[in-house]
């Protein structure tokens, strides 16, 4: 922009903000600043660290080289890990001490939203963006992880400062401040792109921008567009010796695609993130979307500079929306990459509120009906945001207590086993190192996994333990076969599981069995109990028994049947100790019984520690998927409904 186009278009501007009320400016910045932070730092720590945080903090341990190398064999560029080195030198590796610094990047990404819609629309929308920004429960969500995310968004809102104060300055560039915007420029692109892939968004958005400019723009608006153009280049050429490696990672690595194509689950997860679903958050977002249509509405009738920002934030926002939902990446794998476009829908919200230079008189009915969709807009994140913190549904994995929970239930002879080896870069923070913790196993050890080795790898556990715990994560991309699932349920005993948030903890008995008994009974008129085996009669507490079925069916069974074990003092009491599960822990389902073929089916009983020593009662029978239980007609037939396997002295 030349002086001549800069003074004017200062004087065809009405006056943007009086003075008194430009007052509450700084006051206004801090408010939202620490409203930021105070969101983002609140129960920080009040979950463990998932997978990828376990990542992040075993990198962050490591030298910057080491860092580049390691780096290079995931899916992230090195960046974040690199700043976060720094940080855990500064703070520690506590929860609280490493998602700090994404909380930190949270809340600058607030402020700088503030005060680039300060500088352009005006104090009200400034507030509004601000607020937004420090609100939304997805920049909340990623502000408490310590994952690239939040910094990744505090560097796409620099690169759209530094771009929007450019495409407004003077040609030449030779204010201090002009040159300065241009270093910060190179600088957040560069950063950006170092600090994730999904950058590319922002740079997409920007380089269409500048294509606008190059293609309508006036003479200076065309120069200062190929000022742009040459600052990025000049940040790819600083990204440029990763490159290479980013094409490799983007071209080779897993991609979790087909996720849905819905516009309200997009707006949700942009709008009030992963904690809510969209059903409960449809008046939020049907809210949302009558702001952003009214912030849109509003785009013609601003000020030329606030117009070229307005059109900025349309693209930003448009650009990652679009692809993420015409590339399927609307799934919980790849929906975190929609943080770069919260900043931008903010901007397009805080529209509502500019009515300085909309034609006609300022009365009641728009500010009116803009405050009622900013108020059902905050209404909703305030759900979403108590999910957040409250509700165990939208946790996170939840390593520290399964630590917890080992701990509690422990004993000597235990081993552990960590499906996804780098499980254990999360769980080795909290289990592993007190006296009295079981040696933690990963398997596979490679990817792809080797059948063999790993048979013998589980072999060697199941001969070297009594009991063996089995942490099962990202089993489609570890083991896609569910070869170590299947090999235990044949060789082993599953004895039960429970969810951490989305791991799974199963434990496997590995006593054998001893000598088979014949049995004869006959479930409904075509499943026949042929024996059954049990590693005993006597058993201690925290013990597992083993006990091994052979079914047969003389046709094979309309439905899916369920098998369940039941300890219990006598038929009509509650079970004490139980393991109920479709056969084979799932693997041979009776609906794909081949007839007239022994089915092996094994089940573990975990005692509890807390039974009292006695003699109790082990039955054995069929359900329906309707819970109905199938008829028994057998000599040791209990009741209607169930067998008596043994009776069973707890000692």
């Amino acid at each position: 922009m030349s002086k001549k186009r800069a003074s004017s278009s200062s004087a065809g501007a009405k006056t943007p903000v009086q003075p008194p009320i430009q007052v509450w400016a700084l006051p206004a910045l801090i408010v939202i600043v620490l409203l930021a932070a105070s969101l983002r730092f609140f129960r920080i720590d009040s979950q463990s660290y998932w997978h990828d945080e376990g990542n992040s903090r075993v990198l962050a341990s490591r030298a910057p080289g080491d860092i580049w190398l390691a780096a290079a064999a995931d899916i992230h560029p090195p960046g974040y890990y690199v700043a976060l080195s720094g940080w855990r030198a500064l703070f520690g590796e506590s929860e609280a001490a490493l998602r700090g610094l994404s909380a930190l990047a949270g809340a600058l990404t607030a402020g700088l939203i503030f005060d680039l819609a300060r500088r352009r629309l005006g104090l009200v929308p400034a507030v509004i963006a601000g607020s937004f920004v420090a609100l939304a429960p997805f920049l909340v969500y990623y502000g408490q992880e310590a994952r690239m995310y939040a910094p990744l968004t505090l560097w796409g809102v620099l690169a759209f400062y530094c771009f929007d104060w450019i495409e407004n300055a003077a040609w030449p560039l030779n204010a201090t401040t002009d040159r300065a915007a241009a270093a910060g420029y190179i600088l957040a692109v560069a950063a950006g792109l170092y600090t994730h892939y999904a950058f590319g968004f922002v740079v997409a958005a920007q380089a269409l921008l500048i294509a606008w400019s190059l293609i309508r723009g006036p003479g200076d608006a065309r120069r200062l567009a190929l000022v742009r153009l040459g600052l990025l280049s000049v940040a790819g050429l600083l990204f440029a010796p990763w490159i290479p490696t980013a094409a490799r990672q983007l071209t080779s690595w897993p991609a979790d695609r087909n996720g849905s194509v819905s516009p309200l689950d997009l707006a949700r997860y942009i709008g009030f993130g992963s904690t809510i679903s969209t059903s409960e958050a449809q008046i939020g977002v049907a809210a949302l979307g009558a702001a952003a249509a009214f912030g849109v509405i509003s785009f013609l009738a601003l000020r030329p500079e606030a117009q070229r920002l307005a059109r900025s934030a349309l693209v930003w926002f448009l650009l990652p929306a679009v692809l993420t939902l015409s590339l399927g990446l609307l799934t919980p794998t790849f929906a975190k990459l929609l943080v770069v476009a919260v900043p931008a829908l903010a901007l397009i919200v805080s529209l509502t509120f500019d009515v300085r230079d909309v034609p006609g008189p300022r009365n009641w009915a728009r500010p009116a009906m803009a405050g009622a969709l900013l108020v059902a807009v905050a209404g909703t994140m305030v759900v979403s945001l108590g999910h957040l913190y409250f509700d165990p549904l939208y946790a996170r994995d939840d390593y520290r207590g399964i630590a917890a929970y080992l701990r509690s239930a422990q004993v000597p002879s235990d081993g552990v086993i960590a499906i996804a080896p780098n499980q254990v870069e999360a769980f080795g923070y909290y289990y592993g190192a007190q006296p009295g913790d079981a040696v933690v196993t990963p398997l596979p050890t490679t990817r792809p996994l080797g059948p063999e080795q790993t048979r013998a790898q589980l072999t060697e556990l199941t001969l070297a333990h009594d009991r063996l715990w089995v942490l099962y994560w990202a089993q489609q991309q570890a083991d896609p076969d569910g070869l170590v699932e299947r090999w235990l349920a044949e060789n082993a005993f599953p004895a039960g599981d429970r969810w951490f948030g989305g791991v799974r903890l199963a434990v496997y008995g590995t006593a054998p069995t001893g000598e088979r008994q014949q049995s004869g009974a006959l479930f409904g008129d075509d499943v026949a109990l042929i024996d059954t085996a049990l590693s005993g009669r006597e058993v201690a507490p925290g013990d597992v028994l083993s006990l091994d079925l052979r079914w047969q069916a003389s046709q094979t069974p309309a439905e899916d049947l369920k098998v369940f074990v039941h300890l219990a003092t006598s038929p009509e009491a509650e079970p004490l100790a139980q393991h109920d599960s479709a056969p084979a822990n799932g693997f041979s389902p009776t609906s794909a019984w081949p007839v007239s073929t022994p089915i092996a089916d094994r089940h573990g009983v975990l005692i509890p520690r807390t039974l009292n020593p006695g003699t109790y009662q082990l039955y054995v029978g069929l359900a329906g998927p309707n819970g109905v239980r199938l008829p028994v007609n057998a000599a040791d037939a209990v009741g209607a409904d169930r067998v008596l396997i043994a009776e069973i002295t707890v000692r």
